[in-house]
Order: C-alpha cells, then sequence, then structure tokens
C-alpha cells in the first residue's frame, strides 16, 4: 500500500499529500517533527526487501534488472515484487545530491540473506525516468552494493504495472484497458448467452500427486 512520508498516513504518497506544513509521524501534529516530539514514541514501521547486494540478485528469477535515469544520469535498477517500498543506495543519493530528509521514525528492513536493518532517511519527490515514462518517486536510504535504486510493490501498485516473467518486460495498463479487463457475474454471463453473444471461456485445473 502506498505510504507518505510527509505525514506518515497510507493510502497516498507525498505528491498527493494535503498536508502543507511537516507532519509529525508520532503524534501526527503538524509543525514538528518527530525526534522533537515530547508525547510517547509509536513503536517503528516495517519493509522488505530481497537483497541489498546486486549479486544477490544476478540469478533470482523473481527480480528485472533495469536502468533508470535521474538528470539523464542511468542508475542501476532492481525491481522487487518482494520489496514493500522503494529504496535508494545511500552513496548513489550523497552522488546525485539528493536532499536527504529524517522519516521521524525507524523503519526496520527485512531481508533473506541479511536480516534486518534499519533506516530513518528518505529521499521525497525524486524525479526518475524509466521505460520512458517519468515519475516521483519518495525512496528510501539503504546501504545496498552493486545497485542503485529497487522499485518495490508501492510503485508497482500505483502505476499499474504489469510484469512478464517470461519475457522480463513491463507493461503500463491504461485505465482503458483496466475497464475493459473486468470481471463478470455468473447472472452476467447467463444474460450475455441469453443474447446470443459469442463467448470463449479457458478452464484450467491443477492436481497435487503424492
Amino acid at each position: 500500500m502506498k505510504r507518505c512520508f510527509r505525514c506518515g498516513k497510507k493510502g497516498h504518497t507525498t505528491a498527493e499529500c494535503k498536508h502543507d506544513d511537516i507532519v509529525c509521524f508520532n503524534c501526527e501534529e503538524e509543525g514538528h517533527i518527530g525526534s522533537q516530539c515530547k508525547k510517547p514514541k509509536k513503536a517503528q514501521t516495517t519493509g522488505r526487501v530481497f537483497a541489498l547486494t546486486g549479486t544477490q540478485t544476478e540469478n533470482e528469477d523473481r527480480l528485472i534488472r533495469g536502468t533508470c535515469y535521474f538528470d539523464n544520469i542511468p542508475l542501476v535498477a532492481i525491481i522487487d515484487t518482494d520489496a514493500t517500498h522503494c529504496f535508494i543506495a545511500l552513496d548513489c543519493a550523497a552522488k546525485l545530491n539528493l536532499v536527504v530528509s529524517d522519516m521521524n521514525r525507524e523503519m526496520v528492513v527485512e531481508t533473506p540473506a541479511k536480516g534486518s536493518v534499519t533506516t530513518s532517511r528518505v529521499c521525497l519527490r525524486c524525479p526518475v525516468s524509466m521505460f520512458g515514462r517519468d515519475f516521483e518517486i519518495d525512496l528510501v536510504c539503504l546501504s545496498l552494493i552493486r545497485m542503485d535504486v529497487i522499485l518495490g510493490m508501492n510503485w508497482l501498485e500505483y502505476n499499474h504495472v504489469l510484469i512478464n516473467y517470461f519475457s522480463k518486460t513491463v507493461h503500463f495498463s491504461s485505465a482503458e484497458e483496466e475497464s475493459v479487463a473486468e470481471f463478470l457475474t455468473t447472472k452476467q454471463l447467463k444474460q450475455l448467452e441469453r443474447d446470443g453473444v459469442m463467448m470463449f471461456s479457458l478452464m484450467a485445473s491443477l492436481s497435487i500427486e503424492n
């Protein structure tokens, strides 16, 4: 699910946030950040990513490697459907002179190989180009090796990305395509059959043998 790093709420991104001033993630009041908050601290937020080093992604079929661009500077990008957020390498953020903001709370990021790592830094509304499209992405800072950017499920969901793992390609579905690809109820199918509409069905079955 999308998460705003300005107000800390889920369901929208920073670009869509209705708050003009910074919002404390701890007490949800405007005008100060979590480190200045005098109220009891909330629990840490959590995230997940498959790997922190490029060598761990080379032979992994579930990941798609590609190139994204920041001001025409090519960056090594990984599309990770297991990642909950979008991430950027700390040294890459420094090289690009990105503004690094405090998340006002710690995020514990779980990885299968390295266990958990903790971060509290994020680069907000980063202009990134990929697949001939321009995006503004909130990138959580991590110590990544041999890769610059990881694009996770929040980016995939928000941009309606469909992935073909066989050909290692991605497709951005339009509103028109999504409106056509809708499910029909049994009642609607029966009505179409009575109206003489030609229909085709694809049946599949799965059996498990011991």
